[in-house]
This record gives structure tokens, C-alpha cells and sequence, in this order.
């Protein structure tokens, strides 16, 4: 579905944006017992895998089936290779959750330097960031939640070619759980499915009832991310935020849509405000999430700045983001390639 999507979208048969995809996450199984995201569904059959599109995290047990998954994602057209260190689960009950051996996860980048693709984690936890960084992981995805980052890793870090997307709304949306609710119950249908939009609303009104102590702990245990705990932590969030950036480290902006029940895609100006509130200037915001985003694609000769020879990648806002970043939530014109996907108010365009 990822690729037959990406071609339209690239030929802009039908709207959408440049994708570049890893396909399925490659995450660890010890046993009957998944890593993370214990709550994906894992398909083994493998007509019902073709039929399905394949699985949401692909679970290898060993060395040998790593480098062949990692040889399926690459033939099937994947342009980046995703792992995860994930010790535990997002809960103040916690229990522990199985990661790859170094060995295996040595596994995944031998097959991205073969094959010249680079290789993000998943890393959610200090343990994670220290393993990407000891490892040399491209980028890691999110920001550690549970403690601030060691100097000495900070420094190893800023030091190296790796980057960090730090993904701060898929925390922060978590105090604004009320927010969220008015807004899917008012809006919802411009921006999900009837069926995504059923599950997401009870998502969040079990979220709420956790918060307002309405859920019993039988239920409030069953939960794969607790948001009381989600609100213990992100104060971790913004200090390794501020610490990474006053050290220099290379820092992308992304959004994890679609990785909580309430990160909706078309919001990716909160994400940028949630970058600022980290004391980080709306200039130097919408540089990390224009050039700097385009050289952790490692394709700042295509796109992330407006020079002669480059794709013609540009959107118009109504607003001035330099003053005020919500103006880019109110995006006009979008432009992809030279061609018109979007816009208003532009003399001779209907778009």
C-alpha cells in the first residue's frame, strides 16, 4: 500500500508528499514475547502477510533472519532500514520488553552500508539513545523520556554523523488530552475515517478516565501507555531538547502522526511550536525542519532550501512564522516538483 502510494504521490496523480519509508520496523522477539509495539498485530502466514500488505514490525529471532528481513525491505523498495531499543513499557507499572543483541543489531547496518541506506532506531529511553550512539545509528527517533542524557553521551553525539528527531507532540499531547478530545469530537470527521475516529475517541476518553481516577487498576494496568506516566516524564523531554541543541547536536523536527491515538496528521505547526518552546528560535526552527531535515535524508542537493536547481518543493502560509508559528497551520499553496497540489487565493489557479 506504502509503495503503490508513494507512486502516485511522486507522479502527483494524487496529492500527497514526498515518502521515504523503511516499510516494516524490525523489532525484537524472545520467544512468544514481542518487543515493542507489543499491541501491532504480527502475521506469520505468508498469503495472509501478502494480503495484508505486510506486518506493522517484521519480528526476526535470530542474526540469520535479521539479515533476511533486512534483504526483504530492501527489495521491496525500502529507502531507510528502522529498528527499536525499547526496554519496557510506557507505564509507571512497567514490565521489561525485549530488545536485539548488539550482534543483531550490528546486523541491520552491515545490510545499510552494503546497500547504502541508512539506518534509524527507535529510542525512547537513555538506554536507547546510548545504544544508537554506541552503535552508530544514523538517526534516533524521539527523545529519551525517562532521565536526562549523560554530558558524556551528549558529547559523543554532537560529535558524530548521527541526528535526533525528538517527536516532543507525541508527548506534550498528553497534557493536552482535553484539548484533544473537543477538537476530535468537533472535527474529527476532516481528519479520520469513521472507524479510526470510533477508536481514537474512546482512546482518549480512556485516557481522561485514567487522569480523573475514573478507571479501575485492573483496566488503568492493561494499558500500553500510561499517561500519568507520560506526564511524570516530559519534563525530561524539554531538558534533553535544550541540553542536545546547546551542544550543537543535529536536530530534525517530525511528528510521529499516527503513533499515538490522538497524533493526527495536518498538525505538524504544533510540532514546530513545541521545538520553540524549548527556547529555540522560530528562525532556527524552521531551519531544522527544512535544511536540516533535507541533509538527514541526506538529499540537501534536492530539496530544503529555495537555490536554482533544486526540486520545487514550497508551500505559502497566510501569517509571518518568523512572529508567529501558528501561521503554519494555515498553509495556502503547496507546491511539489513545480506543480500545483494546493492553492488559494492565486490569481488564475483553482487548484
Amino acid at each position: 500500500m506504502i509503495k503503490k502510494f508513494k507512486a502516485k504521490a511522486d507522479k502527483n496523480q494524487i496529492p500527497g508528499p514526498r515518502v521515504f519509508s523503511s516499510l516494516s520496523m524490525i523489532a525484537a522477539r524472545e520467544g512468544l514475547q514481542l518487543g515493542w509495539p507489543v499491541h501491532a498485530p504480527y502475521i506469520e502466514d505468508p498469503i495472509m502477510k501478502w494480503i495484508m500488505g505486510g506486518n506493522f514490525a517484521e519480528r526476526p529471532r535470530t542474526e540469520e533472519e535479521i539479515n533476511e528481513v533486512c534483504q526483504e525491505m530492501i527489495r521491496l523498495g525500502a529507502a531507510w532500514l528502522k529498528t527499536l531499543h525499547h526496554d519496557q513499557s510506557l507505564h509507571r507499572q512497567a514490565h521489561r520488553l525485549p530488545n536485539h543483541t548488539d550482534e543483531e543489531y550490528k546486523t541491520i547496518l552491515k545490510n545499510g552500508r552494503k546497500y547504502s541506506i541508512r539506518c534509524a532506531m527507535h529510542a525512547i529511553f537513555v538506554s536507547g539513545f546510548k545504544k544508537g550512539v554506541d552503535l552508530g545509528y544514523h538517526t534516533l527517533e524521539h527523545t529519551p523520556i525517562d532521565a536526562v542524557i549523560p554530558d558524556s553521551y551528549v558529547d559523543r553525539f554532537t560529535e558524530s554523523d548521527g541526528a535526533i528527531v525528538p517527536t516532543i507532540r507525541i508527548f506534550g499531547d498528553f497534557l493536552i488530552a482535553r484539548e484533544l478530545l473537543k477538537l476530535i469530537e468537533t472535527r474529527g470527521k476532516e481528519y479520520l475515517t469513521p472507524e479510526a475516529l470510533g477508536q481514537t475517541t474512546r482512546s482518549v476518553k480512556k485516557i481522561l478516565a485514567v487522569e480523573d481516577g475514573d478507571l479501575s487498576v485492573e483496566l488503568w494496568n492493561s494499558l500500553r501507555v500510561d499517561p500519568l506516566y507520560f506526564k511524570d516524564m516530559f519534563p525530561n523531554v524539554i531538558k534533553n531538547v535544550e541540553k542536545l541543541k546547546s551542544a550543537g547536536a543535529k536536530i530534525g523536527i517530525g511528528t510521529d502522526s499516527g503513533g499515538s491515538p490522538f497524533a493526527l496528521f495536518g498538525f505538524y505547526g504544533d510540532e514546530l511550536k513545541y521545538v520553540a518552546s524549548t527556547g529555540i528560535s522560530n528562525f532556527e526552527t524552521l531551519r531544522m525542519a527544512t535544511a536540516e531535515n533535507a541533509s538527514i535524508l541526506n538529499m540537501q542537493d534536492r530539496i530544503g532550501t529555495i537555490e536554482r536547481g533544486k526540486w520545487a518543493d514550497l508551500i505559502a502560509i497566510e501569517g509571518d512564522p518568523l512572529v508567529d508559528l501558528d501561521s503554519m497551520n494555515k498553509v495556502r499553496m503547496v507546491m511539489k516538483g513545480g506543480a500545483f497540489i494546493k492553492s488559494e487565493g492565486i490569481a488564475g489557479l483553482g487548484v
